[in-house]
């Protein structure tokens, strides 16, 4: 939206862990728990987003974009193996 231009989009780091082995994460679907959860911490905290992590602490994403991660001129989202290129 134009009004997250001039002053950004706060995120909040989401308290629950996500399960990446669990298959059912490859698919995004409304209503998922962790979504929501996150979610709704978010919008608690006065934030429009949450970035989720996993139960390392790695970041694997959000609940509505997507996480960029800039090294080295390169680009990465979150949740791709480390030589994947976006």
């Amino acid at each position: 939206p134009q009004e997250l231009y001039g002053h950004g989009l706060h995120a909040a780091a989401a308290p629950v862990r996500v399960d990446t082995a669990n298959p059912a994460l490859m698919v995004r679907a409304l209503g998922r728990p962790h979504v929501v959860l996150a979610k709704g911490h978010a919008l608690r905290n006065g934030c429009l987003e949450a970035i989720l992590t996993n139960h390392d602490g790695r970041l694997v994403g959000t609940t509505e974009g997507t996480l960029f991660h800039l090294k080295d001129g390169g680009v990465t989202s979150a949740g791709q193996p480390p030589d994947a290129t976006a």
